[in-house]
């Protein structure tokens, strides 16, 4: 274990989820904790500015890691997140 388990969990906590209004977090899907993206699925991720993308999903067990330079493109990398999140849900 590189991480203890308090430590992955003080880094993936929504901490920017009490800076919105009630009204404003049902548009939301997603916060910010320490360094990651926290979803509303309990998955986080990091994004680079060109592309790199990394997602951790711990209750499909799944990490995932789209390396790219794509810059002045749009960049799929939510849609990417989607389809692989879709593709493992209806392997099961």
């Amino acid at each position: 274990r590189i991480l203890s388990r308090r430590s992955v969990q003080q880094a993936t906590f929504p901490v920017t989820k009490e800076i919105y209004s009630a009204a404003e977090r049902l548009d939301r899907t997603s916060y910010y904790g320490l360094g990651w993206k926290v979803h509303d699925d309990a998955s986080y991720s990091h994004t680079g500015s060109e592309g790199t993308f990394v997602w951790i999903d711990p209750s499909r067990k799944v990490v995932g890691m789209a390396l790219s330079q794509s810059a002045g493109f749009d960049n799929p990398r939510e849609e990417f997140r989607r389809a692989v999140t879709k593709a493992i849900d209806s392997a099961k």
